[in-house]
């Protein structure tokens, strides 16, 4: 059985694998500082609130992972990733539901992410959960409602 849940503040080393699949369709100046070894617990929660964090979790392993951030009345999707055996199952969009509930938690009215025109599976699965594009630098939005 998957368990979607928060991440715990030592859980980050344990996601470092799916974060590096987000980071590579992810062009922005903080992703260098993901990639970073050391003590990413304390870096990751100084970047983001690690309530909009989920993972998914099979038999204590992480399988999966959405990270997202607020800023004003806007949740900012950074990524989402589930490993290769476990695709196609639905747990993409079950991280990114948890995300966009516990943003609206926070005041968040609408949700944003970009998705390079390359990634074709980002931005189908985009599509299916109701982000639109908004503008020619590929970035996608979606209401809270």
């Amino acid at each position: 059985m998957v368990f979607i849940r928060q991440i715990e503040f030592n859980e980050w080393i344990r996601p470092i694998q799916l974060t590096k699949q987000i980071l590579q369709h992810t062009p922005q100046p903080e992703k260098i500082l993901l990639l970073i070894k050391l003590p990413i617990s304390l870096l990751v929660l100084k970047l983001y609130n690690k309530k909009t964090i989920y993972v998914a979790d099979k038999n204590n392993q992480i399988i999966g992972i959405c990270i997202g951030q607020t800023k004003k009345d806007t949740l900012i999707i950074e990524g989402t990733a589930v490993h290769p055996d476990y695709r196609r199952l639905g747990l993409s969009n079950k991280l990114k539901k948890k995300v966009e509930a516990e943003a609206k938690k926070l005041g968040a009215k609408r949700a944003i992410t970009k998705i390079e025109s390359s990634n074709i599976i980002a931005l189908k699965m985009a599509q299916s959960q109701g982000y639109q594009k908004i503008n020619e630098h590929d970035i996608y939005e979606k209401k809270l409602e």
